[in-house]
């Protein structure tokens, strides 16, 4: 069920209304890191907000649900967690291949 299947509208909400621009941004936020990061997660973060977009449009009545706005959210979000697992293996790989060697006694003193 979607929030609008309850019969109530839920811009209305002053919940939803705050938390709605908080979530946005942290998307956002996430989207810019990420392709600043690795190409692969910084496609597959933009590919997230998109699909997250449509599902906000969908509940909010500005875009129609039918089965190509299912179809199409589920695939930009399976594309989305593949590509986020991609580069953020990438980026692991190289954090942990390129740690700083542990300092010596000599340089401890």
């Amino acid at each position: 069920e979607g929030l609008r299947d309850t019969g109530a509208d839920p811009r209305d909400d002053p919940v939803v209304r705050a938390v709605i621009p908080a979530y946005a941004l942290l998307l956002s936020g996430t989207a810019a890191t990420a392709l600043v990061s690795d190409r692969a997660a910084g496609l597959g973060a933009v590919m997230f907000l998109v699909s997250d977009a449509l599902i906000a449009l969908t509940e909010f009545d500005r875009v129609a649900t039918t089965t190509v706005s299912r179809v199409a959210i589920m695939v930009l979000y399976l594309a989305a967690i593949a590509l986020l697992t991609i580069g953020g293996s990438r980026l692991a790989r190289d954090v942990l291949s390129t740690r700083a060697p542990s300092p010596t006694p000599e340089a401890a003193s």
